[in-house]
């Protein structure tokens, strides 16, 4: 077989590139640097040829990619319709709302009692009053019996 020889232009003439993309190919050691005689038509040719060979089948494990991205997108809004998946939001203005209402119930203890244990001179009692206190106010948080 005869070694044609050529230029960068003829190399990106040939096909249909850049100047500037033949320099990258090059660069990416996609196509044969150029030699003394200037570059190797033919194993340029063979170089990119293998180069899209290459890209097609990254192009399909791509497609490939996306098209399991689509069906796993597909199947969370699916759990998400049908009460499965909760939205991560969601959870935490609900955590949110537990929080405070977890705060403000203890927070009213002191306003509910403090009378009573005013009035009140045994130890025992005092600590009873105040069990039942944050008992109650524990049970309503958690929608039990004092709730």
């Amino acid at each position: 077989m005869r070694i044609l020889n050529g230029t960068r232009r003829d190399l990106a003439e040939l096909f249909s590139l850049s100047e500037r993309r033949i320099t990258d190919l090059v660069t990416a050691k996609i196509l044969p640097p150029r030699g003394s005689s200037g570059f190797d038509l033919v194993a340029g040719v063979r170089g990119y040829i293998s180069f899209l060979k290459t890209e097609s089948n990254t192009l399909k494990a791509e497609r490939l990619r996306l098209a399991k991205v689509k069906a796993d997108i597909l199947e969370l809004q699916l759990q998400q319709r049908t009460g499965i998946l909760v939205l991560r939001s969601a959870v935490e203005k609900k955590v949110f709302e537990l929080n405070r209402r977890a705060r403000d119930s203890m927070l009213n203890i002191p306003a509910r009692i403090s009378g009573i244990l005013a009035a009140t001179n045994s130890q025992d009692e005092v600590f009873r009053l105040l069990t039942q206190e944050i008992v109650q106010a524990m049970e309503g948080l958690a929608g039990g019996p004092g709730a």
